[in-house]
């Protein structure tokens, strides 16, 4: 770049150059002899030639000083952004530094707080060194109460199905043993009571679950798989003037069964040893579906699901049908599959059977199954029932007379 003159500079060598032209055509020559000698013609043109000259260098010079100064305030309004910029990043630095410096006089009091905290949370688990087995006991009491729940939540998860669908798509397998429901031998129906000791396999729950024939629907193949059906809520009018509870089924994983023939439930049958379909959850019949039910079990079940029958009107029980047919409550239902023959259970039951023929227990004991056309079974019967009635008069005793 060219050196660039001062203006004010300038200015100053144009006012020299212009006394020294106003004061040339005074001068002395050297090489005249009088001062007062006039300037020839061709001094004066070039002298007029070189102030026009000087003339235009000037014009010339100030306008490349406004055009230096142009480029010189453009050349600096980058530089003020980027200094206003740096400025402002200054700024910031400072506050974070300021804010570190805050940050860490708050680590420090923190630090102070953990040393004190870790030092009485030290004391105190020396303190409680010795109680350590006890909260460890009650840990697991907390574990097992919340695994019962869970347990308890799975199980109260309930899907509506249609018994039809059920019956007919459920997988089972005919159990070896098994014979069909009227070749299975009866007995007394309060035998079950007395079988408490019999000896099952550990993975079947105690105990005889007593089954209607009105709480179950058998599959169209028969006895190995079926639908057991009850009420799912109760209503008991002694209790606070009449009041709903939960009916739990009673059913365990696996139950050895015991199916109650007749109204009167004086006997039944032991059909097996059944498990629970599915294993875990509540099944409800939807109510759409309570059209294709046989009308005595939605009667049944209408009845069992008031207690105390006598103290409500017939009318309820209409009234009751018609709640579960318009899904007002609803039958929980559970499927039951055969999965052996408790023969232990079989045994003990003929020899109670053979027992009960030989003492003097009632006939129903020993009430033969049905097709047997054995007619001396058919008279000992007659004449059983002969003998008893002959021990009831005897016991009343004489009639009154009128």
């Amino acid at each position: 770049m060219d050196n660039i003159m001062d203006p004010e500079l300038t200015s100053e060598v144009v006012k020299l150059l212009g006394q020294e032209l106003k004061t040339r055509p005074t001068s002395v020559s050297p090489f005249m002899g009088s001062p007062f000698n006039v300037l020839t013609h061709e001094s004066a043109q070039a002298l007029t030639s070189e102030n026009d000259a000087l003339k235009a260098d000037n014009v010339a010079l100030q306008e490349r000083i406004v055009r230096l100064q142009s480029e010189l305030s453009q050349s600096m309004f980058p530089t003020r952004e980027e200094f206003t910029m740096l400025v402002a990043e200054n700024q910031d630095l400072i506050r974070e530094k300021e804010e570190a410096s805050r940050n860490q006089e708050k680590l420090r009091i923190l630090h102070e707080k953990y040393q004190r905290m870790k030092t009485r949370v030290h004391e105190y688990n020396e303190a409680q060194l010795l109680t350590l087995p006890q909260i460890m006991n009650e840990l697991r009491d907390t574990l097992s109460n919340c695994t019962q729940e869970l347990e308890q939540t799975r199980k109260t998860v309930v899907t509506e199905i249609d018994f039809r669908d059920f019956l007919n798509n459920t997988p089972y397998e005919p159990v070896e043993g098994q014979l069909g429901l009227s070749s299975i031998p009866l007995h007394d129906g309060g035998v079950h009571a007395k079988l408490r000791e019999v000896e099952v396999p550990h993975q079947i729950d105690k105990g005889l679950y007593r089954l209607g024939f009105n709480e179950v629907i058998w599959s169209p193949s028969g006895i190995a798989f079926g639908l057991v059906i009850k009420p799912a809520f109760q209503y008991n009018p002694k209790r606070r003037g009449g009041s709903w509870t939960k009916v739990e089924d009673g059913f365990g994983e696996q139950m050895d069964i015991c199916y109650l023939s007749g109204k009167s439930f004086k006997t039944s049958r032991y059909l097996g040893t059944y498990e629970r379909v599915p294993e875990q959850g509540i099944m409800t019949i939807t109510p759409e579906t309570l059209q294709y039910l046989d009308h005595e079990k939605l009667v049944y079940a209408s009845r069992r699901t008031t207690l105390h029958q006598e103290l409500v009107p017939p009318s309820q029980t209409d009234m009751i049908k018609n709640m579960y047919k318009q899904g007002v409550i609803k039958l929980q239902c559970f499927g039951i599959r055969c999965v052996a023959i408790n023969q232990t259970l079989v045994q003990k039951l003929q020899d109670m059977n053979a027992f009960s023929a030989s003492s003097d227990l009632p006939v129903r004991a020993i009430i033969p199954t049905p097709g047997d056309s054995n007619r001396d079974t058919r008279k000992r019967k007659r004449d059983s029932n002969s003998t008893v009635q002959s021990r009831r008069k005897k016991k009343k005793g004489p009639p009154s007379k009128a």
